[in-house]
């Protein structure tokens, strides 16, 4: 799997995509979270879940699809 920057696309599904992203702002260089995409913005899976709402994430560069689980 490779990292897709976020000005050559976004993720094709629009609402509940679970992925993980790259963040890069002033606080922060290359963090890499779990993240869902929802209406053209990337929130805090965590957030969501515990909280039914979020801020999006500030500075996503990139973004990937969670790979596959292992076979049990």
């Amino acid at each position: 799997m490779k990292w897709i920057s976020v000005t050559d696309r976004l993720p094709e599904k629009t609402v509940g995509f679970n992925c993980i992203v790259s963040i890069t702002n002033d606080c922060v260089d290359g963090l890499v979270m779990p993240a869902i995409f929802s209406f053209d913005s990337f929130y805090s899976e965590l957030e969501i879940r515990r909280l039914g709402d979020g801020k999006p994430y500030v500075g996503v560069t990139h973004w990937m699809p969670l790979p596959e689980p292992p076979e049990c």
